[in-house]
């Protein structure tokens, strides 16, 4: 008999399929298909479950579990329920009311007997694709996930009599994300800069980049964004991933003999958090400038080609030095290192990458008070995206500093001091000019704005390259 069930490949869940055929010979079982230990060691705690369960583990019968697709490496926190019942459907000790073609069964067994949902599965029923329909059968659902939705069925044991059915409308993981994010915006404040930096990019939807020493908060900032961020269509949060700086350029981008897709197409529609930017591997580093700008992802080997779409937002943290402390906001210090080893670790943030992020902020070097509440943050931002139509038009429209009408003393200043800017500083300044320009419910911007819109856009870039 064949089975729907998810392996873990390349730190996602994909789905899978298992085939169970019984042979005779010694009681154990035989898992095909480059399993990995985690797998194997799965025996143990099947029979283990179906013996506290009542149930038999066949006596003079070798089970012989073939996990398709069969060219990769597998992992799984969640084989177990599906082995257990096909056991159970093909010995005939239980008939479950189950469409074995369209129902994926994916939970964690005890040795006890219990049955519980694994970790993993949340982040997969996020990232899922809306179309996706099938049903699935899990393990006991943890308590804080809320309500389940009517797709999702938990079973508590593989001796229960039905599955237990959680109604509501696919919204447990929402009801769990809107708990969580209420719990964590009354427990949290940001200093007025932290406070601009998360509105921004959560009204924008621009890359940011953080820089500051060890200890100013940078990582915990964008590991924070996720609750400030707008959720999916379907209500649902959005995908957040953190690969670690040591990732391999394959982990990160896909590729191999398949052409698997890496974290790129696993984060889509998501937040990509990128701690330590710069010690990511170059190669990673420079393949992300056509992603960064919504620029199609190739994959190709051997005459075959894969395109994989670009639609993610970065949250990156970085030091501009070895010593963790330089930022041209911290220039009162001493570093150990020699200038040139400070210049080429410097070198890795190339013009085309940083010119690539839209917002780019230093830590100074004493600490901020810490006195905006998340509350008070979540609530600007939800008034700013009320007005979906004006932030919408600012994706599709370029708006010129020429055009701009500011009066003859400002724009002598504005010149002097825009005239000369890139071509994406100057589309993100004036877009943030006039995000601030509604704000404050008016429909000119004014040269005030567009100072405190450069802070973020054009000043911090400059102070980079002149290196003060």
């Amino acid at each position: 008999m064949k089975i729907l069930t998810l392996i873990e490949h390349q730190h996602r869940l994909i789905k899978a399929e298992i085939e169970i055929e019984l042979l005779p010979g010694i009681p154990q079982i035989h898992f095909l298909g480059l399993p990995d230990r985690s797998i194997k060691e799965s025996f143990f705690r099947i029979k283990s479950a179906l013996k506290s369960n009542g149930f038999k583990f066949p006596v003079n019968q070798q089970v012989i579990v073939n996990i398709t697709p069969s060219h990769l490496k597998k992992s799984s926190k969640g084989l177990e329920l599906a082995v257990a019942i096909g056991l159970l459907e093909l010995t005939k000790q239980r008939e479950f009311a189950i469409d074995f073609t369209r129902t994926i069964i994916y939970g964690e067994l005890e040795l006890a007997g219990g049955i519980k949902m694994p970790s993993d599965l949340k982040n997969y029923l996020v990232s899922r694709r809306k179309s996706e329909e099938q049903t699935i059968l899990t393990g006991a659902v943890v308590a804080e996930l809320g309500e389940i939705g009517c797709d999702l069925y938990s079973l508590a044991g593989l001796n229960h009599p039905d599955f237990d059915l959680f109604k509501g409308n696919g919204d447990f993981l929402k009801t769990a994300f809107d708990k969580e994010q209420k719990n964590f915006l009354k427990s949290n404040f940001y200093s007025e800069d932290e406070a601009e930096i998360i509105f921004l990019t959560a009204v924008t939807g621009a890359h940011v980049l953080l820089s500051g020493s060890a200890g100013s908060g940078k990582t915990t900032l964008v590991k924070n964004l996720n609750y400030f961020l707008p959720q999916q269509s379907n209500g649902l949060p959005k995908p957040v991933l953190a690969p670690h700086h040591t990732i391999t350029v394959a982990g990160f981008v896909g590729g191999g003999a398949s052409l698997y897709g890496g974290d790129i197409e696993r984060v889509q529609d998501g937040l990509l958090i990128m701690d330590e930017f710069l010690e990511f591997h170059t190669q990673i580093l420079e393949v992300l400038r056509a992603p960064m700008t919504g620029g199609v992802l190739e994959l190709s080997r051997a005459g075959s080609r894969r395109e994989i779409e670009s639609r993610f937002q970065i949250a990156a943290t970085t030091n501009l030095c070895p010593c963790g402390k330089w930022t041209p906001a911290n220039t009162e210090l001493s570093c150990r290192f020699s200038r040139s080893k400070c210049e080429r670790y410097l070198d890795r943030l190339s013009g085309p990458i940083l010119d690539r992020f839209g917002l780019f902020y230093y830590y100074p070097q004493q600490s901020q008070k810490r006195a905006v509440s998340a509350v008070k943050i979540a609530e600007r931002i939800k008034k700013m995206r009320n007005q979906e139509k004006h932030l919408s038009e600012l994706n599709l429209v370029e708006i010129k500093l020429d055009e701009l009408k500011l009066d003859s003393a400002d724009a002598l200043v504005f010149e002097k001091k825009f005239g000369d800017i890139p071509k994406r500083r100057e589309n993100w300044l004036t877009k943030i000019a006039h995000i601030y320009m509604k704000e404050a419910g008016r429909d000119v911007v004014r040269f005030s704005e567009l100072e405190k819109a450069a802070r973020f856009t054009v000043d911090s870039f400059a102070a980079l390259d002149q290196g003060h």
